[in-house]
């Protein structure tokens, strides 16, 4: 399944979301999550590492507010989000091969 998040250049509106496996929330109370994102068919790195803010750990509820630089580049990127719990066990959503984040990039009419 494709997710996709749309936005524009320059665009530091936040991108929100719920992190689900076999469509349950999971439990990120506690936990430290982190973006990456890469462009789709080049693979630069656009953001690694970024800190994400948990919205409510029992819904599994997540939000990202993009610095300008994140988002400067028109294009389809690839986005991953790494969670680690509280006991250090490591998780990365989305994690199946069919799934994926797509962010797309979209440049401003003026």
């Amino acid at each position: 399944m494709i997710h996709r998040t749309y936005t524009k250049t320059g665009s530091t509106e936040p991108w929100t979301g719920t992190l689900t496996r076999d469509g349950t929330a999971k439990v990120i109370t506690g936990a430290t999550l982190t973006l990456n994102m890469q462009h789709q068919t080049a693979g630069t790195q656009e953001i690694s590492g970024a800190s994400v803010d948990i919205v409510s750990g029992a819904a599994g509820t997540w939000s990202y507010t993009p610095v300008a630089g994140d988002v400067d580049t028109a294009g389809v990127y690839l986005g991953e989000i790494k969670v680690v719990y509280s006991d250090g066990t490591i998780d990365y959503f989305p994690n199946r091969n069919e799934d994926q984040w797509q962010i797309i990039i979209e440049a401003k009419q003026v």
